[in-house]
């Protein structure tokens, strides 16, 4: 019975191993070790190698040397499907057969063949970087919330050529991202772009217009997000580009909650994905801001900080205002002093949707401001981290600050940070809430 059990327990991890490499065309030991529910430590790592070496005994799988990557120290090696694992895959899919006719023609096409799988030498390394995307993901999400979860969101990863294509009007393919992520849950699309700092402005541009063309022409349903990440994130000048471009077209779609765009390193967007799940997995995350700041301002509660959530504070100005988090009031207990107004935007590194409710705030703010009040935008940073990887594009404004969660336990409310256009980096100011 024990070797039954042993058997059976091999043949899903085969069938796993063969599944993920169809699903994903290439993959390393590590990689395979995170998409068939494991973690990469050692001990998972030889399981996974020793049904690996079977699999290539058996001329279901072959493997080949990673071009650029691990030239200095152990190579990296990458697997791929043979027309026999490809058979196998299939099978455990429950997918048809492809039907042949004469020459060996495809008349039926139902799956993809061996060799429509194979990646060229010139693109293994964007397609490797592309799956690392995915699988730190996975193992981050898996750390904070367990696999069953993850499964529960019904989050699947998808190659762009294995679902509709993104089409105009004219039936043209308007563009195909690197990788397309879905969470059934929440009804969320998020198109994966891997920057590996090789595509000019003109192609750059280009991209941006064909997701412009594409949500012109099919009105999509849902919330969609383009997480473009950055290979080179200490390229500045570079990521900052990419921002402007993502306003400059896809602005329209930015600002009215349609389309989001992140621009960042591996942190910053799987970061960015990994908190809207979040929302979902606790749905009452507590506003460590708003309660700091009531316990420095008003400790005795005797009422001279008012607290409203977005809607609330619509209602108490009489018009609609732009998207925050929270709106604080705080009386002056001097009569020559000004009151002020605080508006909380609790920030997401490297969001376009976030920098542009910041701007539209900063503006607001400034209109606000007179002779009776001082009016500021805090953005919230959960790290002092975080804000470091936030590059804004738009105007710097002189009444926008960030904090971060880390500095106020410490600080509080005594010090922030404002973005130097002419440093390009945030810098520490001395600030009086209380004054």
């Amino acid at each position: 019975m024990a070797v039954l059990l042993k058997r059976k327990a091999t043949e899903e991890l085969d069938n796993e191993i063969l599944v993920a490499l169809y699903d994903h065309r290439h993959l390393t030991l590590p990689q395979l070790c995170v998409l068939c529910g494991y973690d990469s430590e050692q001990r998972y790592r030889l399981r996974i190698n020793r049904r690996l070496q079977v699999l290539m005994a058996q001329n279901c799988i072959r493997r080949k040397r990673l071009g650029l990557i691990g030239i200095v120290g152990n190579p990296v090696y990458v697997y791929y499907l043979t027309d026999l694992g490809v058979c196998k895959s299939v099978e455990n899919l429950g997918i048809p057969f492809n039907r042949y006719g004469p020459n060996n023609k495809i008349i039926e096409r139902n799956h993809f063949e061996a060799k429509e799988l194979l990646i060229s030498d010139r693109l293994l390394p964007h397609h490797y970087h592309t799956q690392n995307w995915i699988v730190e993901f996975i193992q981050t999400f898996r750390s904070l919330y367990g696999q069953n979860v993850l499964l529960g969101l019904d989050v699947s990863f998808k190659e762009p050529k294995r679902v509709a294509s993104y089409l105009n009007l004219s039936g043209r393919i308007t563009h195909r991202p690197d990788w397309i992520i879905t969470v059934g849950q929440s009804n969320l699309t998020v198109n994966l772009e891997m920057d590996m700092g090789t595509m000019n402005q003109k192609k750059l541009t280009a991209k941006f217009l064909h997701y412009a063309e594409w949500l012109r022409d099919n009105p999509q349903e849902g919330t969609h997000a383009i997480l473009f990440t950055s290979h080179t994130e200490r390229n500045i000048t570079r990521r900052r580009h990419i921002k402007n471009l993502a306003f400059e077209i896809l602005g329209e779609y930015i600002r009215s909650g349609k389309l989001e765009v992140v621009e960042g390193s591996i942190d910053v967007t799987s970061g960015w994905l990994i908190s809207n799940l979040s929302k979902l997995v606790d749905a009452e995350v507590r506003d460590l801001f708003s309660d700091s700041l009531r316990f420095y301002y008003d400790p005795n509660s005797t009422g001279t900080i008012g607290q409203y959530d977005y809607v609330e504070a619509c209602e108490k100005l009489g018009y609609q205002i732009p998207r925050c988090d929270k709106v604080h009031f705080l009386s002056s207990s001097d009569q020559k002093g000004k009151h002020k107004v605080i508006f909380q935007l609790n920030a997401e590194p490297g969001s376009c949707q976030t920098e542009a409710n910041c701007a539209e705030l900063s503006t607001l703010a400034k209109t606000m401001s007179n002779a009776d009040y001082d009016c500021f935008v805090y953005l919230v940073h959960r790290t002092p981290e975080k804000r470091m990887d936030d590059i804004p594009v738009l105007q710097s404004f002189d009444n926008v600050y960030s904090i971060d969660m880390q500095t106020l336990s410490q600080k509080g409310f005594k010090y922030a940070w404002k973005w130097s256009e002419s440093k390009s980096a945030w810098k520490r100011v001395e600030v009086d809430l209380f004054e």
